[in-house]
């Protein structure tokens, strides 16, 4: 089987490293050259050590776990909480250039600098920048939330949040006093963060906004800060497959991010395994399993930020913080979704409002 993988990002590696352990040794196109950075807050939750681990991937020494994290509305809610169930801060550079090794290490096949930008889905063939032609027999496209295939392809086009960001070296730091911090805003679905690497520290804001409106709300947040960098990603959605028979989506290019907060990374690799399943196997549960999850985060995101309830669901936390710190961490954070998970909801619910 010829498989094609357009995009480097962890999506598209993790998809090209789980069709190694099938057996298939898939030929994967990146645009630039390894290392190369990527705007992202760099956020690993417990969800993406889960999949790293399934691919056996070693990656904690690039890692970094702040020691708190802080939740807030920017006015009325501030839930402050221990890092306790290992939330963790990577650099997109050094991340992506330890996947793409691992890819090539095991076998598979790399093309740097081949940016690909026409595709006949009659014939199955790729055309790169320099009119090279590529044959498949199946094509996975991870290129990201603005990638040129899908529009191509004449795919539904996705709703995509602005996102801007800022990196700050930091010369003196104490690593017992950094923190994860996500800020909702108050008047837009979207949300801004400041994450506080061993180094640098990275803030940033995504909304359904336009780029001056935008910048002025990071700069009402955390001040001017200079030079900001831009990029789109899918938010708000349901993650979306191609309609065109042997041509998949994995990652940003398939919507496969959480709708509340953004994080990409470990659903992005775990659609990779879930594609894999689907093209190997012929077994889409995984990915189903995998949309529903998403599903539960974009009904959060569209419950929190109803215009008409968003006060009330910020009064109702606030009243009850112990409970929604339990919330964070387990369904937002830690992804816990089994029935072991809501059953631990249910408990906690119950023995909280006994107690009060």
């Amino acid at each position: 089987m010829n498989v094609l993988i357009v995009g480097g990002g962890p999506s598209g590696v993790s998809a090209g490293l789980w069709l190694l352990k099938k057996g298939i040794k898939p030929i994967l196109f990146e645009k630039r050259t390894f290392p190369r950075d990527k705007l992202c807050g760099g956020l690993i939750t417990p969800k993406g050590r889960e999949e790293l681990s399934l691919l056996n991937i070693s990656y904690n020494h690039i890692a970094f776990e702040p020691p708190y994290i802080n939740i807030s509305d920017g006015a009325d809610l501030n839930l402050r909480f221990k890092n306790d169930i290992g939330i963790q801060l990577i650099k997109r550079e050094q991340f992506d250039d330890l996947l793409i090794d691992e890819y090539v290490k095991r076998g598979g096949i790399l093309k740097e600098n081949q940016e690909i930008t026409d595709i006949n889905t009659e014939k199955k063939y790729i055309i790169n920048a320099q009119g090279q032609e590529y044959f498949y027999d199946v094509l996975v496209i991870g290129e990201g939330a603005g990638g040129r295939l899908r529009k191509r392809l004449n795919q539904t086009k996705l709703q995509n949040a602005l996102c801007l960001e800022h990196k700050k070296k930091d010369e003196f730091s104490c690593d017992d006093e950094k923190s994860i911090n996500v800020y909702f805003l108050d008047d837009k679905p979207g949300y801004a963060w400041r994450f506080e690497n061993r180094d640098e520290t990275v803030t940033g804001i995504g909304s359904l906004l336009d780029y001056t409106d935008l910048k002025n709300k990071f700069n009402n947040i955390f001040g001017e800060a200079g030079k900001l960098k831009g990029a789109f990603v899918p938010y708000g959605i349901q993650p979306s497959q191609s309609n065109i028979q042997d041509v998949y989506f994995v990652g940003d290019a398939g919507g496969y991010v959480n709708s509340l907060l953004g994080e990409g990374i470990s659903y992005g690799i775990a659609s990779g395994r879930a594609l894999v399943d689907i093209i190997v196997n012929k077994d889409n549960s995984l990915d189903c399993v995998l949309r529903k999850n998403l599903r539960f985060y974009l009904s959060l995101r569209n419950l929190f930020f109803s215009k008409s309830l968003s006060k009330l669901n910020i009064n109702l936390l606030k009243k009850y913080e112990e409970f929604a710190i339990f919330i964070c961490k387990e369904f937002i954070l830690r992804s816990d979704f089994s029935v072991y998970g809501y059953k631990k909801l249910l408990q906690h619910f119950w023995r909280y409002k006994i107690g009060r």
